[in-house]
């Protein structure tokens, strides 16, 4: 995940947390992911979800589950400088997170997985 995103700016002073990013077009996983039309692998975006998580929780997760992961539009690397995460966190016998990427006003990604 190293340089794969950077934070532009968050707030976490309420229930839903609020980060803006912008994706590094320059890192290595574009190489094959595509070379002639780089796209954000979902594996990656959904790791991105997890290490803000981690680092606002200040301890490492295992996602347990994920009921619902929905790539809604192709996040293209060369065009996602602006990126806005919105993640709401609820403590219960396991960690439930909803989030949603978007740019602009449009979604891209939404995530509901449970972690440990």
């Amino acid at each position: 995940m190293d340089a794969f995103y950077t934070i532009n700016s968050k707030d976490v002073s309420t229930e839903t947390w609020q980060f803006n990013v912008s994706l590094n077009e320059n890192h290595p996983v574009y190489k094959g992911h595509f070379p002639q039309k780089a796209v954000a692998p979902g594996v990656m975006l959904t790791q991105m979800i997890k290490n803000l998580v981690e680092g606002e929780m200040g301890r490492e997760l295992k996602m347990s589950s994920a009921r619902n992961i929905k790539f809604l539009n192709m996040m293209l690397p060369d065009s996602a400088s602006n990126v806005d995460i919105e993640i709401t966190v609820k403590e219960e016998d396991e960690l439930a997170v909803n989030a949603q990427a978007k740019i602009q006003e449009e979604v891209y990604f939404k995530i509901a997985a449970r972690f440990v």
